[in-house]
């Protein structure tokens, strides 16, 4: 900060000034039956009755979130608690925040619980204006690569029982071609989502510091999170 002129006046005294992200991962796939949010949305009798719904009794598909289902997986058997989170969505898209597709369609994805990869944000101006360098370094490190990948298969595996493969006509993508290990990462690396758990490598308790002061940890995040990173899957977070 002080090469961009900009004054100290509280320090955090982070163990190491990085931040970690953490990565989902989509696959696309194309319905059997005209049941998905795609059917609704490009309905129009579909989209206002929906509408309606909503402003009336505040249930129906307006008051479901991305993520409709979802569920915690452990990628070997040996780890103590689940490594990857998988989440099944009704509705599918090209991208994050793109228009629905005009077909039957769903995603599911799975994402990485604790990734090793570390990036960072960093202000590159002193005007407040100007938006932050952000890298996030997405599987930079080996582990992650392993557990996504393992992870993409463990989905797959899912989407291949009975109950859901009736439901499937293809998948659309990384689509049946895409079966080394190989092909699963390089499809890893061209996502351009990523989950909301982030967070900066704190050591436990710590608040950024003023006069020496050091403030105690009372959020239950910050328990959770057993003042290193947030484990989704950790009893104290309830998401299970």
């Amino acid at each position: 900060m002080g090469e961009l002129g900009i004054g100290v006046i509280a320090t955090c005294r982070a163990s190491v000034p990085t931040c970690k992200i953490t990565l989902q991962v989509r696959m696309q796939f194309r319905c059997t039956e005209p049941i998905t949010m795609n059917d609704v949305v490009n309905n129009w009798r579909h989209r206002y009755t929906a509408g309606l719904r909503y402003m009336l009794t505040g249930k129906g598909l307006l008051s479901v979130g991305a993520g409709y289902a979802g569920a915690f997986l452990r990628t070997r058997p040996e780890l103590a608690s689940p490594d990857v989170q998988i989440h099944f969505l009704i509705f599918s898209t090209e991208t994050a925040g793109a228009t629905l597709h005009r077909f039957s369609g769903f995603m599911a994805s799975a994402c990485q619980l604790r990734p090793d990869s570390r990036g960072f944000v960093r202000i590159k101006s002193s005007d407040p204006s100007v938006p932050p360098a952000i890298q996030p370094r997405y599987l930079s490190h080996r582990n992650d690569c392993e557990t996504i990948v393992a992870g993409l298969r463990k989905l797959r595996e899912v989407m291949n029982q009975p109950v859901m493969r009736r439901y499937i006509a293809e998948e659309r993508m990384p689509g049946p071609q895409c079966s080394s290990d190989a092909d699963l990462l390089a499809h890893a690396r061209s996502t351009r989502h990523h989950g909301l758990s982030s967070d900066l490598d704190l050591p436990h308790g710590r608040r950024p510091e003023r006069g020496g002061r050091r403030a105690p940890a009372r959020t239950r995040l910050r328990e959770a999170s057993r003042g290193r990173r947030l484990d989704h899957a950790h009893r104290s977070f309830r998401q299970h």
